[in-house]
């Protein structure tokens, strides 16, 4: 098995509930591999069992009102923390917002004079945004689809919001979106999430969760290779209670329980025998915004 962002060998494995994870002491990055059968299935909650959802189907939340609410929320700390300072401007501008939600984010920016049209992988979500907002909405898949192909349109600025984790090949999506992004356009890759043991046992009871925990470095090369340079990146730790919500469930606390320590000892292992380990022994979760502008063709 090889990693699948610099096809180094030297990989150390770690087992959670749902799945193994490999992390790649080269890079940085982390892929799982799931699992098809789970130890604890004989205790009565269902987290701890198969799931019927889907891929798809695991989003349905998305037009819940607390996710509607939090949606809105995001868009304003998005806009102060990020497009304010890098002095990006909406206005005239013809936005994208790829597996953006239900929509109420990017109708934000459209208050600021953007054009704005929504990719989303969940059905009901899709529909959802078009009732309800009205705007140009299309069903895309990271790992199915090509960007251009399903929504052949130009635009400004392209947006990958709390993305790029659902992505299994980054260096395709990086080139293929070049194909729909004007000369000197922008894509921001907002929350890459970086792989941490805190993020690896939080996902664990998910029936479809991240597919690939990046280094900021790693997206930067990556970007860097399709024609793209760097303008600017923020590195943040979530100030939410994500990683720590699971401990009010003495069931998911358990699966936490039984997964940490052998995880943490592997990795002290690691380290002391001078393997480099990034951050991976931290329970938090911490994810980078990157703004990267297109260069020219060559």
């Amino acid at each position: 098995m090889i990693c699948p962002s610099c096809q180094s060998d030297d990989l150390l494995s770690l087992n959670t509930y749902k799945r193994s994870w490999f992390l790649c002491h080269a890079c940085g990055d982390a892929f799982p591999q799931q699992k098809d059968r789970y130890s604890l299935t004989f205790l009565s909650d269902p987290h701890l069992k198969k799931m019927k959802e889907d891929e798809a189907s695991m989003y349905d939340y998305f037009i819940h009102q607390d996710h509607i609410d939090y949606s809105i929320g995001t868009a304003g700390d998005f806009l102060r923390q990020h497009a304010e300072p890098n002095r990006i401007a909406f206005y005239g501008k013809r936005v994208l917002d790829i597996s953006g939600g239900n929509g109420h984010f990017l109708m934000e920016i459209a208050k600021l004079g953007a054009e704005v049209t929504l990719t989303e992988i969940n059905q009901p979500t899709i529909d959802y945004a078009k009732a309800t907002h009205g705007i140009d909405v299309h069903l895309f898949n990271f790992n199915s689809h090509s960007i251009q192909a399903e929504v052949p349109k130009i635009f400004d600025i392209v947006m990958a919001r709390a993305a790029v984790m659902f992505c299994q090949d980054l260096a395709k999506f990086a080139q293929d979106t070049r194909e729909i992004l004007a000369d000197d356009g922008l894509v921001i890759v907002n929350h890459s999430v970086i792989p941490t043991l805190g993020v690896m046992l939080r996902v664990q009871l998910d029936e479809f969760s991240y597919f690939r925990l990046r280094q900021p470095e790693s997206v930067i090369r990556t970007f860097a290779k399709a024609g793209y340079v760097l303008q600017s990146r923020a590195d943040e730790t979530d100030p939410s209670l994500y990683v720590y919500d699971h401990d009010l469930n003495r069931y998911w606390t358990l699966a936490r329980y039984l997964h940490e320590q052998p995880a943490m000892r592997r990795l002290v292992s690691a380290e002391r025998s001078g393997k480099a380990c990034y951050a991976f022994r931290a329970r938090d979760r911490r994810r980078s915004t990157m703004i990267f502008r297109k260069l020219p063709n060559a």
